[in-house]
């Protein structure tokens, strides 16, 4: 930025109040600016100085500035819940057993996407250790109720939040006692359900087919999902849907036990619903 000087005017060094008053105007607005650090804003100063120049309002610059201001209240928000969040998570023993009076805190943050996916990470962090399970006190781990509400404001991230599902159902878990395995992948199993229930249907369809197809799963596994499935869909049904569950449904070893004389099981009832609807 340039210091004007009488020896550069071009009144020739005589002083003349008419121009100097055109020359003192000139560029005040720029000098502001830059004390006061407008450069990291340019889009924002770039809008004032067209405003300023023109001694109008433009409503597409007042546009820009208030997005701006948008833009940074919202950083100065977001940034709080991160810190916010993040603090609660610091300060978690890995039983979480104290995380029960901060849930309502996380859930608050938990729609700011940043925060969102931070806590997925940092589920899988804690429930991947082993000491995790030593300090569980909960049927259903709060840890992964956390998972729901992920799935409630982000419908972006229900990939991330199954792949991790699936990690965590795959895990063999050898610290753990047989029935002790099978109830917490029933929880596994419920989150995958209430995800299922947001739309992302085939692709835990497809997961629980692959469980079947390669006995990845214990038996009694596969029937707890199919049960908890049947309870919250109602027809009709698509055809990609029906085609991948049907061969689960009809498996005898699954859904044998589900069935009754009378037929008005919900097994029965979802086969007669696909042989009358799609020939099946």
């Amino acid at each position: 930025m340039e210091v004007l000087s009488l020896r550069r005017c071009p009144c020739n060094g005589r002083f003349n109040p008419a121009h100097f008053n055109a020359l003192r105007g000139e560029g005040v607005t720029q000098i502001t600016l830059v004390l006061s650090a407008a450069a990291l804003y340019p889009r924002a100063c770039q809008a004032l100085v067209s405003m300023v120049g023109r001694q109008a309002l433009n409503p597409a610059d007042v546009t820009v500035g208030k997005r701006i201001s948008m833009i940074k209240d919202e950083m100065k928000t977001t940034t709080q819940a991160i810190e916010k969040v993040h603090s609660i998570c610091q300060k978690q023993d890995k039983g979480g057993t104290e995380l029960l009076a901060e849930l309502d805190v996380i859930f608050k943050h938990i729609r700011y996407p940043v925060v969102a996916m931070g806590v997925i990470c940092w589920v899988e962090e804690v429930v991947s250790d082993p000491v995790y399970f030593q300090r569980m006190t909960d049927t259903t781990p709060l840890h992964l109720i956390l998972l729901d509400e992920v799935i409630n404001c982000h419908q972006l991230m229900h990939k991330e939040v199954l792949d991790l599902l699936i990690r965590l159902f795959q895990d063999p878990y050898p610290q753990l006692d047989v029935l002790l395995q099978m109830e917490f992948k029933k929880t596994i199993l419920d989150r995958m359900v209430h995800l299922l229930s947001k739309g992302d249907v085939i692709p835990i369809i497809e997961f629980m087919v692959n469980c079947v197809n390669t006995q990845a799963a214990d038996i009694s596994l596969i029937r707890y999902f199919v049960m908890e499935v049947l309870d919250i869909i109602t027809p009709p049904y698509s055809s990609d849907f029906v085609q991948l569950f049907l061969p689960i449904i009809t498996n005898e070893d699954i859904t044998g036990s589900l069935r009754n004389e009378e037929g008005n099981d919900s097994v029965s009832l979802f086969l007669a619903h696909c042989q009358s609807e799609h020939g099946r």
